[in-house]
């Protein structure tokens, strides 16, 4: 059985409480491959932390797509304990990664508030120092429960078309969204940036 090749990074929410996404995914891997170990986990604290978890799974032959949820804001994230880790702290260490032989790593996906943008897009797409293709998440302030609903939806979508190449559960995940979620997507400010040749294309309107 095909696992999705998905890794999931995650920053504390709340002092004193264990909410996490991780639940969402133990699900999602439950329902389509009959284990909740059909994805890979971790936990970052700060910037250190978080560059050696990218550069460490970025670079699995295992690892196609990076999802990261965390607190965020404009131009940067946040880790565990609150420490801010900038785009370029974040483009530096998938440089790292796709300086790996064997890494494979395509996409990015920011489940954070107001972080994901044109600039980002730009920023990080048309680096050709780094080998992903495609980069997703929110650029306005949203609701977690909200949002995580729809990272269900997606990601979900995306266990499903696991047996296909990796564009090809983008563009299935994509059509999905397009058709049934577009309301939602719009009130969320989710977007997603591919690269095409030397130019970066916003996939929704």
């Amino acid at each position: 059985m095909k696992y999705p090749n998905l890794a999931v990074l995650e920053g504390r929410w709340f002092s004193g409480k264990n909410v996490s996404v991780k639940g969402v995914f133990d699900l999602l891997s439950d329902i389509h491959l009959d284990t909740p170990h059909g994805f890979h986990y971790e936990m970052f604290n700060n910037g250190d932390a978080f560059k050696e978890i990218v550069t460490r799974l970025g670079a699995r032959p295992g690892t196609h797509n990076l999802y990261i949820a965390s607190h965020g804001d404009n131009g940067c994230i946040h880790g565990g304990n609150g420490e801010e880790i900038s785009r370029t702290v974040i483009k530096n260490a998938l440089k790292e990664v796709a300086q790996t032989e064997r890494a494979v790593l395509k996409g990015v996906y920011f489940g954070a508030c107001q972080f994901v943008d044109d600039d980002l897009a730009r920023f990080m797409l048309l680096d050709d120092d780094l080998s992903i293709q495609w980069l997703a998440g929110f650029s306005k302030k949203i609701d977690w429960i909200n949002s995580t609903a729809f990272d269900w939806c997606f990601w979900n979508e995306f266990f499903k078309c696991r047996d296909m190449t990796n564009i090809q559960q983008l563009d299935e995940t994509t059509d999905f969204i397009k058709k049934n979620l577009e309301g939602l997507r719009k009130r969320l400010s989710f977007q997603l940036y591919r690269k095409k040749g030397g130019e970066v294309v916003q996939v929704f309107d």
